[in-house]
């Protein structure tokens, strides 16, 4: 069923963190002992290279744009980001994807009944334009561009939709009709299953 994404884009547009830990960027409810975070792999959520590839991009870019590598790093927190491209432009030397990017950190704890609990802290979404050198096949950054307000994000697609930097009605009929939910819910299900985990519950509230 196709997802309403207004009142998402909304929220998201900004970095937001729970009412916290502070540091870690998560809630962590009193009498609860933080846990480190298993492991979590782009490949497990999408086989599309393009995707992996800009995953891969914006992942490097919101750590070297937060500062919050050292936790992520330690396992303190897990980063995941759902992309979706809306269009690649490409010529010998250079290539420019233009996508929207949900972008969350997820920390892990347990409660004094020893229930594992995953909790979305620190989120974002945004528009990217990343453009990539390319030579002898491999690709380079050279740009990251994240859009303003009034600026038209994809040539051709207007400028921005009730102060949604970058989004405009046409890139949300789109997003809604490939049912892209702007949200990294179903990766969270994915990572617990592939790590085995059971028995945990999943706090998601914004």
């Amino acid at each position: 069923m196709k997802k309403s994404l207004m009142i998402t884009f909304l929220l998201l547009c900004v970095f937001c963190g729970c009412a916290v830990a502070e540091d870690v960027g998560f809630y962590l409810p009193d009498d609860c002992v933080m846990l480190q975070c298993a492991p979590s792999y782009d490949s497990w959520y999408t086989n599309d290279p393009e995707k992996l590839e800009i995953m891969c991009t914006l992942k490097e870019y919101y750590i070297a744009q937060t500062k919050r590598e050292r936790y992520i790093a330690s396992g303190d927190v897990i980063l995941l980001c759902n992309p979706f491209i809306f269009q690649i432009d490409q010529t010998v030397n250079e290539k420019t994807v233009y996508c929207v990017a949900r972008i969350d950190e997820y920390g892990m704890y347990q409660d004094k009944a020893l229930l594992k609990h995953v909790s979305l802290g620190k989120s974002s979404f945004s528009c990217y334009r990343i453009l990539y050198d390319i030579s002898d096949d491999q690709q380079t950054v050279q740009s990251i561009h994240q859009p303003e307000k009034d600026e038209e994000f994809i040539p051709g697609y207007g400028c921005s939709t009730q102060g949604n930097n970058g989004i405009t009605d046409k890139m949300i009929m789109i997003m809604d009709d490939n049912d892209y939910s702007a949200s990294t819910e179903d990766f969270i299900d994915i990572y617990l299953r592939m790590n085995k985990i059971t028995n945990c519950v999943v706090h998601i509230d914004m």
